[in-house]
């Protein structure tokens, strides 16, 4: 029987990819094999593509199977001298060797009829010829691209800077990581934002961790990060990576110690960082190097006049300065050379506004902080130069345009430098901090407001030194309390964040529920919000609505959360063994989250609607991807779960009903410990439950705290117990007005603090949900009978002497 024409072409496409991938293995094996005859060193060999399944070390070769099969890389290592040349052509012409003999294998193989014919015609006759045809296809494909890449390879732009002085022969191939490298750096370069230049750190991070990459491809990578690195820009500034300009400018220069550029980037780099001897002796190698870059010599001389200024070879410094603005004014016309002309112009000013007598402001540490904020990234912007005179005058007007403005940020910074060096870890969390727009602290609320210090991680894996705002609240006395660490909930949008001002609590149920039973609060304004700082959001969910990842919301509120215990730990007026979590919304889920991470000293959980992903607005009670959320509820109950309380409304406007109900049953099921309690439909939208729920979730909660052994604080001050009346019955007292009836049930609604008073003449007064209730209660009673008045009941208790 025959095959269609579709399935002829289905295994036809097959036949030539199976080729391919066979094809790529020979001349990739063919290449190793010639090396080893030719003593040409092999750093490494991949085999396959995809997560690394096996590495180990074979001799001097690191060796890594890869999860899918489709070909190897051979990368070679720098030797002492250059390989013979008969050696490097053999190499050369050895994959071409490796698919001449793959097709002999093919040829053959068929001849002797040991391998099946897969193509047939349409009345079902092997189709030998064509198959056969198409596999040695496939291996002139591979034939062709072994000898076209190394040349391809070795001229590239990218490249070819970096082959200079090396001894590796030019027989390497381009990986697939330094596609996706110029890939991310293109894009960075046509959107010129703070998430393209976000993404391209963290991509090149992320190739540089693989190893994928031929040690010229590494280079590149490595001198990409350096001379971006040496620029903060406003959009992206993150000292951490900062800190790896030392190890990256040392790596560089170990892959390629005799390329000029890596030999000025490392220079430059110790420039920056402070150690002006060794940079300049660095730099002094490659500064009056014959045929060098322009772009190298440029920056080459404006580093080393910072080195020789610091060192206080003021002459020497402007000098070189001279020289840098001659290089720049004969350099190629367009908006580079015009930042050039405006920061040497800027350098030479402050150089010589600089006397003898004001010296002592270039210590090492003003220096720095100078250096750090006014170089440009100049190289990379000249690598396009001739791309860039080919465009449209308007183009080159927005060009020139950009350059310009880049020109007035770079002074801007140039002026800042003169300051002395600010805490550079907490810079990106003030940027944006809008002021405090809360009411200020109030002291008969025991309230405090202070800063503590966090790290959390960002996308990319990148991790962010900053500070976080903590308002703290205590019940009065010394202490030490017992202390809820009490989690707010997530705002997506930027604008939402920047305006919350600051999580406190002090002026809702939450502030009087806990102190009222000698708890202190710890409320954390969460990085990303507010007075906080809301320039970066750690708690981004990158991915589509179906398939968002909770992770980094959940790392981030457990990284406020220890932060908040290590804080707490170091006050003598809180109690570090016994503490509470509690959150609302994102930090419920947070806080469910952070409990299974065994934090020291917290005893219990209490949830209130927590959950990620929703939006009432666009659709309701579906939120984005709930199976995230059941997934990172489910391995927190599988790391450790401490006993909990959770609350949710039947009409929450975010989950619903049953996605709270599915991940209680998944968190219990993976072994979390949770008491669970659907309350009935609240007012507008139940999500709101910490303040619409109250009457609800209060006497809950009180079972559960009392259960776990947290009693029911006493007003300070309040009389004892009397057991006069049931404190549900009217008040047994003689001639008691009909209206203090009315007051005594409306008493009752009310919850703790409250108390009622009465005269003896039967008039009456209550307060509740305030300050100072006893003293409340009396006075207005004493106002209203124009007479001294006890009083009956505080709290839950009947206090009433006759």
């Amino acid at each position: 029987m025959g095959q269609t024409l579709g399935i002829s072409f289905l295994l036809l496409l097959g036949l030539f990819f199976l080729g391919l991938s066979v094809g790529a293995v020979a001349y990739k094996f063919g290449r190793l094999v010639c090396a080893r005859l030719g003593s040409i060193p092999i750093r490494r060999m991949v085999i396959g593509r995809g997560p690394v399944l096996v590495r180990r070390r074979v001799g001097d070769i690191q060796v890594e199977l890869r999860l899918v099969p489709t070909g190897i890389v051979v990368t070679c290592a720098e030797s002492a001298s250059m390989p013979k040349q008969s050696a490097v052509a053999l190499h050369f012409l050895s994959g071409v060797l490796g698919n001449v003999l793959v097709i002999g294998l093919i040829v053959w193989l068929h001849l002797v009829g040991a391998v099946p014919t897969i193509l047939r015609n349409d009345i079902g006759m092997p189709l030998i010829i064509p198959q056969v045809g198409i596999l040695i296809l496939a291996q002139l494909i591979c034939i062709a691209s072994s000898v076209a890449e190394p040349f391809v390879y070795a001229g590239s732009r990218q490249i070819k800077t970096y082959r200079e002085g090396t001894t590796r022969p030019p027989i390497s191939t381009r990986s697939l990581g330094i596609v996706r490298i110029s890939y991310h750096i293109a894009r960075h370069q046509r959107l010129n934002d703070r998430g393209s230049h976000r993404k391209v750190w963290a991509a090149l991070q992320r190739e540089l961790a693989r190893g994928d990459l031929t040690p010229e491809e590494e280079m590149y990578a490595l001198d990409w990060l350096i001379s971006d690195g040496l620029t903060p820009a406003p959009t992206f500034a993150d000292p951490l990576l900062r800190q790896k300009l030392d190890e990256w400018s040392e790596q560089a220069l170990r892959l390629g110690p005799k390329v000029r550029t890596l030999i000025a980037s490392r220079g430059s780099v110790l420039v920056e960082l402070g150690r002006y001897q060794e940079g300049k002796a660095l730099l002094r190698t490659v500064v009056f190097a014959k045929g060098a870059p322009l772009m190298d010599s440029l920056l080459t001389r404006i580093f080393l006049a910072r080195a020789e200024h610091a060192l206080g070879n003021a002459a020497a410094a402007r000098r070189l300065m001279v020289e840098a603005r001659t290089i720049a004014r004969s350099g190629v016309r367009g908006p580079a050379p015009t930042a050039w002309m405006g920061r040497i112009q800027r350098e030479a000013r402050e150089m010589r506004s600089r006397r003898r007598r004001i010296r002592w402001r270039f210590g090492r540490r003003s220096l720095k902080a100078h250096s750090k904020l006014s170089l440009p990234r100049l190289r990379f912007l000249a690598m396009d130069q001739a791309a860039r005179s080919a465009r449209s005058r308007w183009s080159r007007a927005m060009v020139m345009f950009s350059a310009a403005m880049a020109g007035l940020v770079i002074g801007f910074f140039l002026i800042l430098g003169l300051v002395p060096e600010p805490n550079q870890s907490t810079v990106a969390t003030r940027a944006a901090a809008p002021p405090d727009n809360n009411p200020p602290p109030d002291p008969q609320l025991n309230e405090q407001v202070v800063k503590v210090p966090v790290t959390v991680t960002l996308q990319g894996g990148t991790l962010h030194k900053g500070e976080f705002v903590l308002t703290t609240f205590k019940p009065n006395g010394p202490g030490p309390f017992p202390a809820v660490v009490v989690s707010h909930g997530r705002v997506g949008s930027q604008k939402e964040r920047a305006a919350y001002g600051r999580a406190e609590f002090g002026r809702s149920w939450m502030y009087y529920y806990w102190t009222l039973r000698g708890f202190a609060v710890l409320a954390p304004t969460r990085i990303g919000y507010g007075v906080s700082g809301a320039d970066i959001d750690p708690e981004y969910a990158p991915g589509s609505c179906n398939a968002f990842d909770f992770a980094p919301l959940a790392s981030a509120v457990t990284a406020h959360i220890r932060a908040t215990i290590e804080y707490a730990a170091t006050q003598a007026w809180i109690d570090k063994d016994n503490l509470l979590l509690a959150g609302g919304s994102a930090g419920g889920f947070g806080s469910i989250v952070a409990a299974g991470e065994r934090l020291p000293g917290v005893k219990a959980l209490v949830n209130f609607a927590g959950g990620a992903g929703g939006s009432p607005q666009s659709h309701p009670e579906q939120p984005c991807s709930p199976q995230d959320v059941e997934l990172q509820l489910v391995k927190a109950a599988r790391r450790g779960a401490i006993p909990s309380i959770w609350f949710y409304a039947e009409n929450d406007r975010f989950w619903g009903a049953k996605l709270p109900r599915a991940w209680h049953a998944a968190y219990v099921e993976a072994g979390g410990t949770a008491e669970f309690h659907m309350l009935p439909p609240l007012p507008e939208d139940g999500h709101e439950i910490i303040g619409s729920g109250y009457e609800h979730w209060r006497p809950r909660l009180d079972h559960f705290l009392t259960s776990m052994g947290f009693a029911l604080r006493k007003l300070p001050g309040a009389p004892r117990p009397t057991g006069f009346a049931p404190l549900g019955q009217a008040p047994p007292v003689p001639a008691l007005f009909a209206r203090c009836l009315e007051r005594y049930d409306v008493f009752l609604k009310w919850d703790v603090p409250r108390a009622f008073a009465l005269s003896p003449t039967g008039d009456c007064a209550y307060a509740a949900g305030e300050l100072d209730v006893m003293a409340k209660s009396l006075k207005r009673c004493e106002e209203r009978a124009k007479q001294a008045c006890k009083l009956y009941a505080v709290n839950d208790e009947v206090v009433w002497v006759p």
